[in-house]
């Protein structure tokens, strides 16, 4: 079978322009996404953002520690729309990627906020 993230639209490689990274950056490599969630605009007023959550902690920003399986997509920025597009592609089909945070959790508090997500 062939791997839809490289088949399905051309969209290949990383997505690495979600957000800036800044300090502390959290980084999960070679997990699968378990779910997507929409935040509520309870969680996000103001921002379309979706709760990911992956296979295996990660080494995520101290803001996050209490949420280390999990990272935020923030759809308010570029490329974050295709990012969860990539997201729930993986989860999906069951391919393992590689997410980075941006260290911090400006997004919505005790989550880090996804800046790269690559497979």
């Amino acid at each position: 079978m062939q791997n839809p993230l490289t088949t399905c639209g051309g969209l290949t490689g990383a997505l690495l322009s979600i957000a800036a990274f800044a300090g502390d950056v959290g980084s999960w490599s070679g997990v699968t996404v378990t779910s997507m969630t929409a935040a509520t605009a309870q969680s996000a007023p103001t921002k379309g953002a979706y709760f990911v959550t992956f296979s295996a902690s990660g080494n995520g920003a101290s803001c996050g520690s209490t949420h280390n399986t999990q990272l935020v997509i923030d759809l308010s920025q570029p490329g974050g729309a295709a990012a969860a597009a990539i997201v729930q592609l993986a989860r999906i089909s069951g391919v393992k990627i590689t997410a980075k945070g941006t260290g911090d959790c400006s997004v919505i508090p005790t989550y880090e906020a996804a800046a790269s997500i690559t497979y």
